[in-house]
């Protein structure tokens, strides 16, 4: 399953170095973990990760992704880390993290984002840290009263406050 991902992705020449890597895992020849940051990914085809039902942690961190589906995390109820941090992202869809109910650490940090959809947390229901600091994020959305985060970093964001 690894190698059709990667090959997706156009990696599938660093499977080794992504199987060597300290947060990918294999367990059972399912998939749990995977690292795949720092690899200049740019767009995360659509499908990519429906079939990787077990993984719990995702990282891709430090690439120039710029833009993610609401459908890409949709079949990941497992997943519990997502980390996003470092790419270009612009704006994240209302529906991207729906079917995350077990989410627990999401993030955002260091991108461009300059706008959050009122409903974008609204699927999220266990969530423990958010980190979304230095974007371009002058509102913050009304879904975000509900959670109930243990740690919460909106640093290096022009905030503006009604």
């Amino acid at each position: 399953m690894l190698r059709l991902v990667l090959q997706r992705l156009g990696l599938e020449n660093k499977y080794e170095t992504i199987v060597d890597r300290e947060h990918t895992e294999i367990l059972n020849e399912r998939l749990i973990s995977l690292d795949i940051s720092g690899l200049n990914i740019e767009t995360i085809p659509t499908g990519i990760f429906d079939e990787l039902q077990e993984l719990v942690y995702l990282d891709l961190s430090n690439n120039n992704i710029y833009d993610v589906s609401p459908t890409t995390f949709k079949f990941l109820s497992n997943l519990e880390y997502l980390n996003f941090s470092g790419n270009r992202i612009l704006r994240i869809r209302s529906g991207i993290f729906k079917g995350l109910s077990n989410l627990k650490i999401l993030k955002f940090s260091d991108n461009q984002i300059d706008f959050l959809d009122d409903d974008i947390f609204d699927d999220i229901e266990h969530l423990d840290i958010l980190d979304i600091s230095n974007n371009n994020i002058e509102y913050l959305p009304a879904s975000l009263e509900e959670l109930d985060v243990e740690e919460f970093n909106i640093s290096q964001n022009p905030l503006k406050f009604a």
